[in-house]
């Protein structure tokens, strides 16, 4: 059950549910989940079946094991393909949410009595997000020594992103 933590919270983000939501759809208490991906329980078979269940196009191999294909019974570039299709959605998705977002500050910034240089610095921001959203991304890193592991993106609905390096 090596990295099973891991192969769960791949799950959470293809399907989109949170641990407390992803435990309620598969039937288990919200503290098993959180024992399980704490690292201090270990999955029963009961528990992999519920998910087996519930998520039946997902490949039980991979579920247990971490070997193969996340779907069962389909093409590996097929399979390669739909998953970076869906990526390209989610980040186009993110994209659209995110400039609806800025357009929405910037009508209740113009509809507020704020300055002009104001309303030109945020515009300028917004033209600067919008470069950069099209270039790879480069943060700053406190550690020079270490690698990032993964980078987590919480939503105000409960929901969350997980991201990590290839």
């Amino acid at each position: 059950m090596k990295d099973f933590d891991r192969r769960l919270l791949y799950i959470f983000e293809k399907f989109q549910l949170n641990a407390s939501s992803f435990a309620d759809k598969i039937g288990v208490q919200r503290s098993s989940m959180s024992h399980i991906l704490s690292g201090r329980n270990k999955p029963s078979l009961d528990f992999i079946l519920k998910i087996y269940e519930t998520f039946p196009e997902i490949s039980l191999t991979w579920l247990t094991l971490g070997e193969g294909q996340f779907y069962k019974n389909s093409n590996p570039d097929s399979t390669l393909n739909s998953v970076i299709i869906e990526e390209v959605i989610d980040i186009k998705k993110g994209d659209e949410k995110l400039f609806q977002e800025m357009d929405l500050v910037n009508e209740q910034i113009s509809n507020s009595e704020i300055s002009q240089p104001i309303e030109a610095e945020i515009d300028h921001s917004k033209s600067n997000l919008i470069e950069s959203s099209e270039e790879k991304i480069s943060l700053p890193i406190l550690n020079s020594d270490s690698d990032i592991e993964q980078i987590l993106f919480f939503y105000k609905d409960g929901t969350f992103k997980s991201y990590r390096p290839k």
